[in-house]
């Protein structure tokens, strides 16, 4: 069931399909021993992952969302992920990389930033998903991963707001 997302709301089973997320190959994003996902809110990447990984790390700085998100894994039963309230540098510094390690980003409308980037990439991770607001600052952080060796595998586009100029794109990453 890698990639695939069935949740249950109010009774309601929702599926939500990323083949963004799965890649080409057969374990895909949401199977992997390790993970970690950078500006993860409540949990939207993190706890898919937790569901196959041995264990991942949410990174998050706004300490109501990670409350929110701590509470979300209890109530997943998701003991293999563990939430942090860092910063993405200070996160990426602190715990060192793990082989097969894939990273799901989410920064904010201002982008990951260079020094992100190449924290990102001086770990290697074997695929990097990056889910970006605002496509000038994607733009400039794809440069970023280009001059790290890595190059979009897959690109995909979400008008999660009809009736605006926003866009969700989601790039999977890989060397």
């Amino acid at each position: 069931m890698c990639g695939n997302l069935a949740e249950e709301l109010q009774g309601i089973r929702l599926v939500a399909t990323f083949p963004v997320l799965t890649g080409n190959d057969e374990r895909g994003m949401f199977c992997t021993t390790s993970g970690i996902t950078l500006g993860f809110g409540v949990g939207l990447f993190a706890l898919p992952l937790a569901r196959n990984a041995e264990e991942v790390l949410a990174i998050e700085t706004n300490p109501f969302a990670a409350r929110d998100a701590e509470a979300n894994a209890q109530a997943a039963g998701a003991g293999n992920l563990r939430v942090f309230r860092l910063d993405a540098l200070a996160a990426l510094a602190a715990y060192p990389a793990e082989p097969g390690e894939r990273i799901v980003l989410d920064p904010p409308r201002t982008g990951a930033g260079a020094e992100v980037v190449q924290a990102i990439a001086s770990r290697g991770p074997e695929r990097v998903v990056y889910v970006s607001c605002d496509p000038p600052t994607l733009g400039r952080d794809l440069k970023h991963f280009h001059a790290a060796g890595y190059r979009p595998d897959r690109v995909e586009l979400f008008d999660m707001f009809p009736d605006t100029l926003h866009l969700e794109t989601v790039v999977a990453l890989v060397r």
